[in-house]
């Protein structure tokens, strides 16, 4: 679960870069190497105005899938360190231990890319993230073999059989040529963004079938607090100037060519729309006037571990509490939490923590959908 700390969204400084063709559907990788953390399936990147759909998408996808597995095929795991019926020390501890584990993980990361440069940060991540999506694939497709052996595959059980494990080694052939057009820069903006969705579903989804309740409270509390840190302060910051730092070699790079006349202004326009999200040379406030008169093209990242954090708060408390009501209390705190992490992106104009506002304003509509229930019970409504 070290992955979870690739967990921001970031929004463009200048919107008069945004793409504004349908170049966001070709070929994003740059020839500078890595511009962005989208490059690297760190993140899932899409217009603000449709920031929402992925969100819910990943949300149902993998609360439905983790409910699936829990009632349907009844498969129960329990992945906490200590139980949730150890004293408050221990589930404080069930967060604190992924979060230190996942701390050495990015410093390690950090020294990785000093010494061997970005591409080292592209190699881990799009491993593990094609690795993840492989396994949750099979995963889930063992979870669909389990429900329906009673009544369809027990009836004809050897081509089924034959059927699973096409699904599984196809599969694995599947991400492996994936995974060569990744490391080739082929795949396309959607395409990543297809990958990171699915990975934050298939994990979500795992995630919110393997951890208790105050588990999972424990753990969106303490890597919120880790997110701020590691963002600020830590050494997702530091990646992220290093991204930064190559973003201004690759238009100093575009710039000399245009003076040197090898590409015209027109050309360098359509390289920066194709590969920046904003220009990391305009360090300038622009005021909410100018900045609401293209609200519809300006884009953002969301982080992968937001996307995983997110689908397992709901998943968890959907099937410990199995109440409706409750459930939506806590997605609409997520979504909330996220719209206000957005209101300050457009704000600050840099990269943000996705996770603290939405885990905490999701914990407390738990508690306050809980509150609601029971007055219903009494009878107060």
């Amino acid at each position: 679960m070290d992955l979870l700390l690739v967990s921001m969204a970031e929004i463009p400084e200048n919107s008069v870069l945004q793409d504004k063709s349908s170049e966001s559907n070709k070929n994003s990788n740059s020839p500078y190497g890595p511009l962005s953390f989208n490059e690297i399936l760190g993140t899932f990147r899409i217009k603000l105005i449709h920031i929402y759909f992925p969100l819910i998408i990943c949300i149902i996808a993998a609360t439905f899938l983790s409910w699936l597995t829990y009632y349907k095929a009844g498969v129960e795991i329990n992945a906490a360190i200590y139980p949730d019926e150890s004293n408050v020390g221990e589930i404080i501890l069930n967060g604190l231990i992924p979060v230190a584990i996942s701390t050495v993980f990015i410093v390690i990361i950090l020294f990785l890319v000093k010494w061997f440069g970005l591409v080292v940060f592209k190699i881990i991540m799009g491993t593990l993230v094609l690795f993840y999506c492989w396994y949750g694939l099979n995963f889930f497709v063992w979870v669909f073999y389990m429900i329906f052996y009673d009544s369809m595959i027990a009836i004809n059980e050897q081509f089924f059989v034959i059927l699973f494990y096409v699904l599984q080694y196809g599969s694995a052939v599947f991400y492996l040529i994936i995974g060569i057009f990744f490391f080739r820069n082929k795949l396309t903006v959607n395409q990543k963004n297809l990958l990171v969705l699915s990975y934050g579903i298939f994990i979500g989804a795992i995630l919110g079938l393997s951890l208790p309740l105050w588990t999972i409270f424990s753990l969106a509390i303490c890597f919120s607090i880790y997110d701020l840190i590691i963002v600020f302060k830590g050494p997702l910051g530091k990646i992220w100037d290093l991204f930064q730092e190559n973003q201004k070699k690759a238009l100093d790079d575009i710039k000399n060519k245009v003076q040197s006349g090898e590409i015209s202004e027109e050309e360098a326009n359509e390289l920066t729309n194709k590969y920046f999200l904003h220009d990391p040379e305009q360090n300038n406030e622009d005021d909410d006037e100018d900045l609401s008169k293209f609200i519809k093209d300006l884009k953002i990242e969301i982080g992968s571990g937001d996307l995983i954090f997110y689908s397992a708060l709901v998943a968890v408390v959907f099937i410990t509490t199995t109440n409706w009501l409750i459930t939506l209390f806590v997605i609409l705190g997520v979504l909330s939490g996220a719209g206000i992490t957005i209101c300050f992106l457009l704000k600050k104009k840099r990269v943000l923590p996705a996770l603290p506002f939405s885990m905490f304003i999701g914990i407390i509509m738990f508690f306050l959908g809980q509150l609601i229930e029971y007055l219903i019970t009494i009878g107060v409504f």
